[in-house]
């Protein structure tokens, strides 16, 4: 699903924002390795799209649909054509 892993890299943190909300609820998200998560029991900072259980509910809704319909396959097989 991402390029960082075409290449074998192990970025320390993933930043995912725009399409994660399927493109029409304003969701983002940081993934980040564990060792990195210092304040688990803390938010840091406000942010606009932080703890929203409707752009949460998008963001599962868009990754069901990438798994179920199969597109991080078929962008790579439409990727090999061109």
């Amino acid at each position: 699903m991402f390029v960082h892993e075409h290449y074998g890299i192990i970025p320390d943190m993933v930043v995912i924002g725009k399409g994660l909300g399927g493109g029409v609820f304003p969701l983002a998200a940081l993934i980040a390795r564990e060792s990195l998560d210092v304040a688990t029991d803390k938010a840091i900072g406000h942010y606009t799209h932080e703890k929203n259980p409707v752009a949460c509910a998008a963001g599962l809704a868009t990754i069901e649909v990438i798994e179920e319909e199969g597109l991080i396959e078929r962008a790579r097989e439409m990727g090999r054509t061109r």
